[in-house]
């Protein structure tokens, strides 16, 4: 189990430095757009979009911050 923690520790690290920038932009959009969705779909759809959204191309994991 030692490579996902180094794995992770590497996202960590890159994330840390984006984080400001990613944080105040990213904020901002869910805030606006949540209500609308919340209305039109079921929660596991919204979930599928989310993560989607999460995901970038071609990898297959997603770390939690």
């Amino acid at each position: 189990m030692k490579a996902p923690k180094k794995i992770a520790k590497k996202v960590a690290k890159k994330t840390a430095k984006k984080k400001t920038v990613l944080n105040s932009i990213s904020v901002k959009k869910v805030a606006v757009k949540k209500p609308k969705k919340v209305e039109e779909k079921h929660p596991l759809e919204q979930l599928r979009d989310i993560i989607s959204k999460l995901k970038p191309k071609g990898k297959k994991y997603v770390y939690a911050k």
